[in-house]
């Protein structure tokens, strides 16, 4: 089953990283929200993870479609180029969540939150999981502030 078509699926690797570096806010977040990171370049990803108008639950949203669960040990031995990037971004996102970074808009929700406690300090996280996610700064994006 493929993935729904996005607005962003008919953009260029080039207009991608201009719209992620130089776009209106909106646009960058619903970017984030929706991206695909097996198919887009992930360096407009890397672009719009680090500007500080993305609000928490588009990071989070980007999370979670980075499958952190294929890294949840950290990056092996010989990973490849693409898992090594993977890895970077995913790391980018959690630092910057973790340092409150992200601004939580009132009412906005991370629609595959459910995916989220695995990788959030607590008893749902799997021993040894790389992925430490605060709680406290979460947990205005899961409803739960």
């Amino acid at each position: 089953m493929s993935a729904p078509a996005s607005p962003f699926d008919e953009m260029t690797a080039d207009e991608r990283l201009v719209l992620a570096r130089d776009g209106p806010s909106a646009a960058v977040n619903a970017l984030a929200r929706g991206y695909r990171w097996s198919i887009w370049p992930l360096d407009a990803l890397a672009i719009a993870v680090a500007r500080a108008d993305l609000t928490l639950c588009s990071a989070l949203q980007a999370f979670v479609l980075g499958i952190p669960e294929e890294y949840e040990e950290g990056l092996p031995a010989g990973a490849s180029p693409f898992d090594e990037a993977v890895f970077e971004v995913l790391q980018m996102i959690q630092a910057r969540v973790n340092a409150g970074f992200y601004r939580h808009c009132p009412g906005e929700r991370v629609p595959d939150a459910p995916q989220l406690p695995r990788f959030v300090l607590g008893p749902e996280r799997p021993a040894g999981s790389v992925w430490q996610l605060d709680p406290d700064r979460v947990a205005p994006a899961l409803g739960a502030a």
